[in-house]
């Protein structure tokens, strides 16, 4: 057997298969409808390269209906591959360089946690910021740090940071707040590494207060929708099925080609997503009946 079968093979073998239903809201999962004016003003806020949005509201972050099959631990039909497992893997050793760099040049801590309470939510909103730097004036700086590759750290030097990014960072800044209360707090940053070039780029914003709770607020509203959804068990929506330009199932999130894995989306449900509405298992379907729906 080849040494690289063999690292696959334990790649796979040491990947967590058991599924725990979570007990909290993580920002990493976020999601938040705005209207076109609201999101070109958040955008602007963090440092975006604001272009023609399309009509309406705009959907950021996680599929209402991914984020319900998580919660009731339901086994990923798209699971990481042995080269996705060690992008991530060498993406952490990568941020850990970086940050032990840091730690001689400034007062950061990494890998913060928080939990926060929210009136009208059954769980806390639970996260972990990637460092908080203690600025020269005595004010506390959140940090996001996001490993990538070199043509999307580019992208974002150009463009700004990803729009999940943003809903993620602005619940570190309420986490930060959470933690440090009467603290002053007036930036935060994005600090983005390129793995396969070590290209570095990092992002200073100035925190605008209304804008995160802005954010935030319509975070809240998409958690209250789905705690309300797994009371009842009634599954949501696929809600990019139709946001692809080219048609159905084509937006980058949930596309899916059993033939071509390069066409593969991000979602790591999206061909079991698929077959439950080929087989019009939609809104009426729960949790118990969707295994059988997919013949598992």
């Amino acid at each position: 057997m080849r040494v690289l079968d063999k690292i696959d093979a334990r790649l796979v073998e040491n990947e967590p298969k058991e599924r725990r239903t979570p007990t909290g809201h993580w920002p990493s999962s976020a999601s938040a409808r705005f209207t076109e004016d609201e999101w070109r003003e958040i955008r602007l806020a963090f440092k975006c390269v604001v272009t023609p949005d399309p009509s309406g509201d705009v959907l950021v972050g996680e599929c209402l209906r991914a984020q319900w099959l998580k919660h009731t631990a339901q086994t990923p039909s798209n699971e990481n591959d042995p080269g996705g497992i060690l992008k991530m893997k060498m993406g952490g050793l990568s941020e850990e360089l970086v940050f032990g760099l840091a730690q001689k040049e400034t007062a950061v801590a990494r890998e913060v946690a928080y939990k926060i309470e929210i009136d009208g939510l059954e769980f806390l909103v639970s996260g972990r910021m990637d460092g908080l730097e203690i600025d020269s004036d005595g004010s506390i700086v959140p940090w996001e740090m996001k490993s990538t590759y070199s043509y999307s750290a580019t992208q974002v030097k150009k463009f700004g940071p990803k729009d999940t990014w943003i809903l993620q960072h602005c619940w570190n800044i309420k986490g930060a707040a959470v933690l440090f209360p009467g603290h002053d707090m007036k930036r935060c940053k994005f600090v983005v590494l390129a793995r396969d070039s070590l290209y570095r780029h990092e992002i200073d914003v100035v925190i605008d207060w209304d804008i995160v709770d802005l954010v935030c607020e319509r975070c809240v509203n998409r958690w209250v929708h789905l705690e309300a959804a797994l009371d009842s068990g009634l599954m949501p929506p696929p809600e990019y099925r139709h946001e692809g330009s080219k048609g159905d199932w084509t937006h980058w999130k949930c596309r899916y080609s059993a033939t071509n894995k390069s066409k593969d989306g991000y979602c790591p449900y999206r061909s079991m997503c698929q077959e439950f509405e080929a087989k019009g298992i939609r809104l009426e379907a729960r949790a118990e009946e969707m295994a059988d729906a997919v013949g598992t």
